[in-house]
């Protein structure tokens, strides 16, 4: 399951709103990642849970309008996919966590980062060069804007 995920705030891109997500919404989420488009009954055949239909239903109608799913009607049942991926999810809670951590005062960016950075040990090896290339693009790209 994408525990992770679990209680964390995000800020739809869209509306603006911050929502946060449950254990069932991750599981639900992960099956719809999983399958690309389900329904009630798809969800229920692959959750490892048991759960009542109107559970599910209820589930899913929830992240629809958390914008998290698309939907679209097929006979009398909605089929539900995702409307964003796992990795942006991801990405847009660590930047909500960010850019919260910034504006209070007895924080900053510098020092977030510096403690992720202080974090890495010799499994993440990888991580930190893709990150140092990122570093470089984003270096580039502030330049060219500072340019214009």
């Amino acid at each position: 399951m994408f525990q992770s995920l679990i209680g964390r705030l995000f800020t739809n891109e869209k509306t603006g709103r911050q929502h946060s997500l449950g254990e069932l919404e991750c599981a639900v989420l992960e099956q719809v990642w999983s399958q690309n488009e389900v329904t009630v009954n798809d969800v229920i055949a692959h959750i490892d849970r048991q759960l009542a239909y109107t559970t599910i239903m209820t589930t899913l109608d929830r992240l629809y309008r958390k914008g998290l799913l698309g939907r679209h009607k097929k006979g009398r049942a909605f089929v539900y996919n995702a409307a964003c991926s796992k990795q942006e999810v991801q990405r847009g809670i660590a930047r909500d966590l960010v850019n919260g951590i910034s504006i209070d005062p007895l924080h900053s960016k510098r020092y977030l980062l510096s403690f992720l950075i202080e974090s890495v040990d010799s499994k993440d090896a990888a991580i930190l060069s893709k990150l140092e290339a990122e570093i470089r693009e984003k270096r580039k790209q502030l330049q060219r804007e500072d340019g214009e």
